[in-house]
Formats: structure tokens, C-alpha cells, sequence
């Protein structure tokens, strides 16, 4: 079983049950760098999603500055559950990031906060994808994870019975890397305090990025080389 079935089945819910309380906290907005970077936005987003939303907690403060449309999709069913109930306004489903339920280019705006090292290896360039998918071109996509020096693969202490892991890299990077996206800003914090962003301990180090999908490439007319006989 991947990790994504695990996830979907049962651990999604038991993560959401350890830190709910956490999440329904009002203050957690104040210090955001993911709602920092939306605030800097020149253009406000009409359609939002977030990939790995809990209850829409982000979402409800977006909505609540921007009264954009604003989806969400997380594998824990009590999550959303929970969402709806507290914020009926949010469109928010139950899906893994593998398999986004939403039509092409349907948001200008999407976020992964914290998402991507839960995914499943086999399906993180299936989940990447997914995002780009569903991104208009000339969209922003906001991506929140740990930010190691070296790529890390690490046990998860919840599952200690079983092969669950975190794997931790630059995932910003592989976006932009792929000529696809343009990184315009990051903003470095600590993973466990985002008001933290001094001297930050490596082993929590975190990075907001905001990316944006290029809308075309640059168009280079070949012209093959005359050759001249004499």
C-alpha cells in the first residue's frame, strides 16, 4: 500500500485529530508567509485552490480579504467535514493532490502548503502535474515545505510499523528548474514557528515560494545554413 492509500484511509484523519485545535486558532493567519506572499500580489486571485487544506482555515482568511472563490482538497475526510461546517462559503472536497477533481486551468492562484513531502514518490510527478493542470498560464503557484540542504528521506514517528517516510527537498525548485515557472519571491522561516524567520535552526528551515507559470515560450524561427558550393 502507498502512502497516499494510507493517508486517504485513516492517517489523514489522525493528523488532522493531533493538531485541530492548532488550526481553528485565529492568530495562525498573522504570521502566514503563504497569505504574506498573496497579500504582495499585484493582481488579486478570482480562483483559488488549495492542495492539502486541513479544514480551509487559509482559505477562510482569503476569503474573508479577497472574496475570491475558494476551493480546497485534502485526504482527511473529518477535515473537510469540519471545513464545511464551520465555513460553508469554501468549495472544499475529499482528493489526494494525485487526482485533482476540477477542470483544466481552472484557478489563477493554487497553494501547496506542506503537502508534497507526504506524497507517495511514485506519484509526486503525477501529483506536480495535477497542479500544473489546473494552473492558468500566467498563474502563481505558492509552494510551503522544508527546505534542507541535501534531499531527505525521513521515518515517519507516527507509523513506526510501517515503510511511511517524509521526504523533504526543494521542491520550488524542481518547478522552476523545468523552464515552466518563474520564481518571483521566497520568504525563509522556521518550520515549526512561521514568526521565526532569524537564524533558523537547518533541520527546520522552511521556504514559502511563489512561482509563476509562464504563459509562452520564446518563439526562435530555425533558419539552416546556406552552404555554398564553389
Amino acid at each position: 500500500m502507498n502512502q497516499e492509500a494510507i493517508f486517504k484511509r485513516e492517517e489523514g484523519d489522525r493528523w488532522y485529530l493531533r493538531n485541530q485545535n492548532v488550526l481553528v486558532d485565529g492568530s495562525r493567519a498573522i504570521h502566514d508567509p503563504v497569505l504574506e506572499l498573496i497579500r504582495g500580489l499585484k493582481k488579486k486571485p478570482k480562483h483559488v485552490l488549495e492542495a492539502g487544506c486541513s479544514n480551509g482555515w487559509r482559505l477562510a482568511e482569503l476569503d474573508r480579504l479577497l472574496h475570491c472563490r475558494c476551493f480546497g482538497v485534502d485526504v482527511s475526510r473529518k477535515a473537510i467535514t469540519d471545513g464545511r461546517r464551520i465555513w460553508p462559503r469554501l468549495k472544499l472536497k475529499h482528493a489526494p493532490l494525485s487526482h485533482l477533481p476540477f477542470d483544466d486551468a481552472a484557478f489563477d492562484l493554487i497553494i501547496a502548503p506542506f503537502v508534497l513531502h507526504w506524497v507517495d514518490r511514485s506519484l509526486l510527478f503525477r501529483s506536480l502535474a495535477e497542479l500544473d493542470r489546473v494552473l492558468v498560464p500566467g498563474g502563481h503557484l505558492i509552494i510551503s515545505d522544508f527546505l534542507p540542504d541535501e534531499p531527505e528521506k525521513v521515518s515517519y514517528h507516527h507509523r513506526p510499523e510501517d515503510d511511511v517516510f517524509t521526504y523533504v527537498q526543494d521542491y520550488a525548485g524542481l518547478m522552476s528548474t523545468s523552464a515552466l515557472y518563474r520564481t518571483q519571491k521566497r520568504i525563509m522561516f522556521d518550520g515549526t514557528d512561521p514568526a521565526h524567520r532569524k537564524a533558523i535552526n537547518t533541520f527546520h528551515r522552511a521556504c514559502a515560494t511563489l512561482l509563476t507559470k509562464n504563459e509562452t515560450y520564446r518563439t526562435v524561427r530555425y533558419q539552416p545554413s546556406v552552404i555554398r558550393h564553389t
